[in-house]
């Protein structure tokens, strides 16, 4: 049996579950009290990550299979198919209105956040867990290349959207998201952080620490010192409520990284690892024009937009740069490296280093979020060659 220890490290850094020398004593893990936890299985196809992988829920009784997004926050259903709501109703007004806007595909989505009973299933349709929690009941949707992000809320400038179809189904779980046309996207609206039951019994604050875990097996609700064991955790930052707003102590800001381009220096700026799209988005403070050409957007073929050239190398490390816990490093267009993403968006120079990973990351990590203690963690899975990433500090 391999023994843990768990220790604060210097630069904002939480070290979680490090490996010690066998003859050392296992500091319990800071987990260890916590005994209430759910596994949801994902129910399609190959759990490689080379689509969206999705979970069975019901909402308010009405079973759905709706995808997992790590890189959107809120949850977002057709309002025709939602048991006892009417969004032509007078009292659908008492809901706010509500909109999300996905910036990868231009997709928006307006409606009013209506609050609902959500159920996970397991693989034979049984109820694993429960939240209490408003969703998006979407009435009109389209593509809206025109949106502004800091102004343009439930309006798509120049035209009227359709009425939603009756398809619509979406689980967004992500943090840190609401500077990226996600406003409403607060910890309120994410179903994973208002769990009201686990196993058919209340959630115990005792026992129960609010989180979860992304693996290729499905997301485990709820953090153990089972299901943390293995991990590095990189300290996130509270995000400062807004004015006149109440703080909520769930609302962190995105993870910390070093983004390298070939030789150039890294460039701290803050990362998301989002499991619903397959193209990597980097911004960045340095000029790439010498190391990228125009293509056609993967996500949008109106759209031409500026792409890592083959042969380039990206290098990401989470964590503070002096010390950090995790990294992982691709060639542009060597679809033979599993964290390869299939398109390198960059785009430069801008205000800011930013980087989405795209899918392609949870081929090599588990991750984990702390929604009490903010912490962002990784798991080395050793399911890619140990040249492409790992803990620690990437090679030079």
């Amino acid at each position: 049996m391999t023994r843990f220890r768990w220790t604060l490290l210097v630069a904002g850094c939480v070290s979680i579950a490090t490996p010690l020398a066998a003859q050392a004593p296992a500091t319990p893990s800071p987990y260890a009290a916590f005994t209430q936890t759910a596994t949801v299985p994902f129910v399609n196809g190959a759990r490689n990550f080379a689509f969206d992988l999705s979970v069975a829920v019901t909402v308010n009784g009405h079973r759905l299979t709706v995808p997992v997004d790590t890189g959107s926050t809120g949850m977002a259903v057709s309002a025709s198919v939602i048991p006892g709501y009417d969004p032509n109703s007078e009292a659908a007004k008492q809901f706010p209105v509500g909109w999300e806007f996905l910036s990868s595909s231009k997709r928006l989505w307006v409606g009013r956040w209506v609050p609902v009973t959500v159920q996970f299933l397991d693989t034979a349709g049984a109820p694993v867990a429960e939240a209490k929690v408003p969703v998006l009941a979407v009435s009109q949707a389209g593509i809206c290349t025109s949106y502004v992000e800091a102004s343009s809320g439930p309006n798509c400038p120049g035209q009227t959207l359709p009425p939603a179809p009756s398809t619509i189904g979406y689980m967004g779980v992500g943090f840190g998201r609401e500077q990226d046309g996600q406003s409403q996207g607060t910890p309120n609206h994410n179903a994973l952080l208002n769990i009201t039951q686990v196993g058919g019994q209340p959630v115990d604050a005792a026992r129960f620490r609010l989180g979860y875990v992304v693996s290729s097996a499905g997301i485990g609700i709820g953090l153990t010192a089972a299901n943390t064991a293995g991990f590095r955790g990189v300290q996130l930052q509270l995000r400062v409520a807004p004015p006149n707003t109440v703080q909520d102590k769930r609302d962190w800001q995105q993870a910390p990284v070093c983004i390298g381009i070939n030789t150039l220096p890294c460039q701290m700026g803050a990362f998301l690892g989002d499991s619903g799209v397959a193209s990597m988005y980097i911004d960045s403070t340095q000029s790439l024009a010498n190391y990228t050409e125009q293509q056609k957007d993967a996500n949008n073929q109106n759209l031409s937009v500026p792409v890592l050239k083959p042969g380039n190398s990206v290098t990401i490390q989470f964590g503070p740069q002096a010390a950090p816990v995790a990294w992982y490093r691709f060639t542009v267009g060597q679809q033979d490296q599993p964290m390869a993403p299939p398109q390198v968006i960059a785009l430069s120079p801008r205000s800011a280093n930013f980087v989405n990973s795209g899918r392609h990351v949870f081929r090599g990590f588990e991750v984990m979020f702390d929604a009490i203690g903010g912490v962002y963690g990784l798991k080395w899975t050793g399911q890619v060659p140990a040249a492409q990433g790992g803990m620690g500090a990437a090679p030079r």
